[in-house]
């Protein structure tokens, strides 16, 4: 009895196992681990945001966006990932203080920078649309590069 309930407990477990393992591989093969910012030596700001991926203390990967002082730091839960093209990582995240804010974010990779390609909420309404902020301003995601 004890073996089937080992075994069935097994079979439930692998395909969340499976998603971890290829939500991390995704991510450590996009090169995605460290800090990024548009000016790696100026400290965050609501203009030169920071970006940090890096892996939480449960194993999970997780984004910790800070743009400064008097600003709080947003963290997210990166809780899947995978590449859809050699310069393109697809992910969703959750912020960690409110699970009902979910974002699905594409990055594109191109001479060892990263921006933002898209971002929308999983109802479809876009934030980012090929690089570009869907609000009234219709400026152009910002390029990072890794600063560590």
């Amino acid at each position: 009895m004890r073996n089937r309930f080992c075994c069935a407990f097994l079979v439930l477990l692998l395909p969340s196992l499976a998603q971890a393992q290829s939500s991390a591989s995704a991510i450590q093969d996009f090169g995605l681990i460290g800090t990024w910012a548009g000016e790696c030596r100026e400290g965050p700001s609501p203009g030169n945001n920071h970006a940090t991926y890096a892996a939480a203390p449960s194993g999970a990967f997780q984004l910790r966006y800070q743009a400064g002082e008097g600003y709080e730091d947003s963290i997210y839960n990166i809780v899947e990932a995978k590449l859809i093209a050699p310069d393109r990582l697809s992910m969703r995240q959750v912020l960690a203080g409110n699970d009902k804010v979910t974002l699905d974010i594409v990055l594109m990779k191109e001479n060892g920078r990263i921006r933002i390609w898209s971002s929308a909420f999983p109802d479809g309404t876009p934030l980012v649309e090929d690089g570009v902020l869907t609000t009234a301003t219709g400026r152009e995601t910002r390029w990072m590069a890794r600063c560590s």
